[in-house]
This record gives C-alpha cells, structure tokens and sequence, in this order.
C-alpha cells in the first residue's frame, strides 16, 4: 500500500474532477489553503500505528458522549484515513458516514487492512445540499483552521442537518491554557482563532445550539506507562494554579487543558444564516 504524509503531502498533487486541490474541492472557498479544515492533518507518520493512540485517546474523551443507540445516524467531518470512523465502527455503530476533502486518504481508508467507509466532499458543501439528518455530527479536525465566519456557517449548517436532540462536537486547542497558547499561534501559520471555554459556549447558543458545553480532553491515556501519571498530576497542578489566577484576575476559565471538546445540542432556535 502506497504511503501517505498527513502534514506533508501538497494539495496540488490531488487531482480530479471535482476541484483543483484538497481545499477547492467543491464550492466552499476556505481561508485556509495549507492543511485546510476540510481534511483531516494532525496524524502521525506511523499511520497504522497511530490507530491503537487515537483508538485510546478517543475512548477517553469522546466515549461518554456518543449516543447510546448503536443505529444512530453519526456523521464524522475530516475524516481522514477514518480514525474516528473505525473507532465508531469497533463500537459497534452501524451508520457512520466519513467525509473529507483530501483524495489521497480517501483511498488510503477504503484499502486498509480494516476498510471504513468515508466518502470525498467538501463538508460546507455536503451540509448544504444533503436531505440526510443526523443524531451526531462529529468534527474531527481542530476547528481553529478555521477563520470565525467559517466556524459560524459550518455550525448553523450543521445545526440544520441535526435530528432534533442531536449534537454536535468539536475540537479546538485551548487559549486559556497560558503554557501551550502562544505556541498555538505564533508556532502553527494554519491556525487562524483561539478560543477557550467560554467562548465555544458562545458560539454555540449564537449558532443556536441549547445545553452547550466544553470539556477538556486528556492527552495522557497510555496507562501502563509511569510517565503518565507523573505528567496527568503535574498538569493537573498546573491547571488548578492557572484557575486561581484567573480568579484573582476576576476571570472565569475552567477547562485548562491544551485542548478541549465542545459540545452543543440541537434542542435551541435554529439561527438564519445571512452569511
């Protein structure tokens, strides 16, 4: 099976005839161009060795939100080689749809040694023009590749493609957390947004999403390794420090991790979009 780079390979070595490259696939235009959002770039260079780590740090985080019904309806956004998509699939979930932008991981998912289904669209576009509602939207891309106006649209589109009581999930690495912050923007030219857990709760009730809230994740799921441990109770220091500042500085934060999982239910007013 022929190799793949999810950092490195080029946008202008996909081709084919529903768009020029990974980010012009489709009708959408993102700000974005290298490692846009629509694909899935934070995997490892091991790509089937990454499986077993985003297998545990996915059980981790997102396990307690996944809907209980195994015949749910669950959509997962920049799908990738279909990390998520296995994870559901493993779980037992018999309808998941993968989507993503990037050709190449695409083929990568459907010819490896377990295949998942992900098919090829632009997400902005799939969540415009597809009848389908689902029980779950899951994105699996950090949404911090996207510029505000982007993750507003993606949201409200979103928020329209949800069975009522449906939710939507996201990423996003943490700027409340003053350690890793910096480095998220300065270090990283794809990133164009911070944001913390209070701004992620904003976005989704002004996107119309009711019970929104936002969890941090935990990075650190290699239980048998001591290390673990030694770094799960220094960055739990470290957060606990971190919230007694900001309460002194008369700022609530309480998710300090460097990233965090947001989470919105489809149970509020949709809001038009004139966007």
């Amino acid at each position: 099976m022929q190799g793949i780079d999810l950092q490195t390979d080029t946008p202008s070595e996909i081709q084919d005839t529903k768009g020029d490259g990974v980010f012009t696939c489709g009708r959408f235009r993102l700000t974005g161009e290298m490692n846009p959002w629509t694909t899935f770039c934070e995997g490892r260079p091991d790509l089937e060795g990454a499986r077993s780590y985003y297998d545990r740090l996915y059980r981790r985080n997102y396990g307690r939100l996944l809907p209980e019904d195994k015949r749910a309806e669950i959509l997962v956004t920049s799908a990738g080689i279909g990390y998520f998509v296995k994870f559901l699939n493993d779980l037992g979930y018999q309808n998941v749809l993968g989507i993503d932008s990037d050709l190449k991981k695409i083929e990568y998912a459907r010819q490896s040694p377990v295949p998942v289904r992900v098919e090829r669209e632009n997400t902005f576009d799939f969540l415009e023009d597809t009848d389908r509602r689902f029980d779950l939207i899951v994105a699996e891309q950090e949404v911090n590749h996207l510029t505000k106006r982007e993750l507003v649209i993606f949201l409200i589109r979103a928020r329209a493609r949800l069975k009522p009581g449906g939710h939507v999930i996201f990423n996003s690495t943490n700027y409340a957390n003053p350690f890793t912050a910096i480095d998220h923007w300065a270090h990283n030219f794809n990133h164009y947004t911070g944001y913390t857990d209070n701004s992620v709760v904003q976005i989704l009730d002004y996107c119309g999403f009711g019970e929104a809230k936002c969890l941090p994740i935990d990075n650190y799921v290699f239980y048998t390794n001591p290390l673990n441990w030694v770094a799960k109770l220094f960055t739990g220091l470290v957060s606990l420090g971190t919230w007694a500042l900001y309460k002194l500085y008369g700022k609530d934060a309480y998710v300090f991790t460097k990233r965090m999982i947001a989470v919105g239910t489809a149970n509020g007013e949709p809001r038009e979009s004139g966007i």
